[in-house]
């Protein structure tokens, strides 16, 4: 489990971008929950680009099966 929480290494960079992909297709149990929203029905390689770097997001698994996903930062450098 992932309480609700934001990223500290994102705070101070305007340039910031995240993004979440999941490796694997949406199993009931899977919980991404981002600001006010869960987040479901998605597929493996979807790529979602949080509206903003420091927004509130938090993850749970409650089903039997490993839940595999990735995260990603990305600077601008300008």
């Amino acid at each position: 489990m992932m309480p609700m929480h934001t990223d500290p290494h994102t705070h101070d960079d305007q340039n910031c971008k995240r993004y979440w992909v999941p490796l694997q297709d949406f199993i009931p149990g899977h919980v991404f929950i981002y600001g006010n929203s869960m987040v479901a029905n998605y597929r493996r390689g979807d790529v979602f680009q949080y509206e903003n770097s420091q927004d509130e997001h938090g993850a749970a698994n409650l089903s039997f099966v490993p839940r595999i996903v990735l995260q990603v930062t990305e600077y601008s450098c300008h």
